[in-house]
């Protein structure tokens, strides 16, 4: 009698599941990687405050015309906290505390400050807390997000305020 054969549907399955079983090993693939912590030194930064229109709705209102491109720059001194860094300004009692968080920074901002020219900011947070601010390094070196509250820009006479503003908080030149 003749040795019983497999049939070929066996032979193959045998074949893949062997294949599939051994070999050689393969490398995982690269996780993403987590974003470095911003760290900042103390010393000298310049803040800068402006409105952003990211073609949302943007809502500008007041008793001045409102320019599409509004601004005021501050400067600051930064100095480490308990979790953190704050930066204040001799220019009024603004102030801007941040603390690390995942890749980037939150906090808050507060206060107000007037500039030489006659221009001015002012924060007020939703329900009259502080402002809510996040951000992230960018490649410049600089750190900067967004605002969530309300930031009232003084321009001589009058005010306004509009519905999207971001910071950027920089070294001064020599620092790092």
């Amino acid at each position: 009698m003749a040795p019983a054969r497999l049939p070929w549907r066996w032979a193959l399955t045998s074949s893949l599941i062997a294949a599939a079983c051994g070999g050689a090993p393969v490398a995982p693939s690269p996780q993403p990687s987590t974003p470095a912590q911003v760290i900042l030194t103390a010393g000298p930064y310049d803040l800068s405050v402006f409105t952003v229109n990211s073609g949302n709705i943007w809502l500008c209102f007041g008793t001045s015309p409102s320019p599409v491109d509004a601004s005021i720059s501050l400067e600051m001194q930064l100095e480490p906290a308990d979790t953190g860094w704050i930066a204040r300004t001799d220019a009024g009692d603004l102030t801007l505390e941040l603390a690390p968080s995942g890749g980037g920074v939150a906090g808050i901002m507060r206060g107000s400050a007037d500039t030489s020219d006659g221009q001015g900011i002012r924060i007020q947070g939703t329900d009259g807390r502080d402002a809510q601010v996040s951000g992230l390094r960018e490649p410049s070196g600089d750190v900067s997000g967004g605002i969530s509250g309300g930031v009232v820009f003084v321009t001589g006479p009058g005010w306004f305020s509009c519905s999207e503003n971001r910071w950027r908080l920089s070294a001064r030149a020599g620092q790092t």
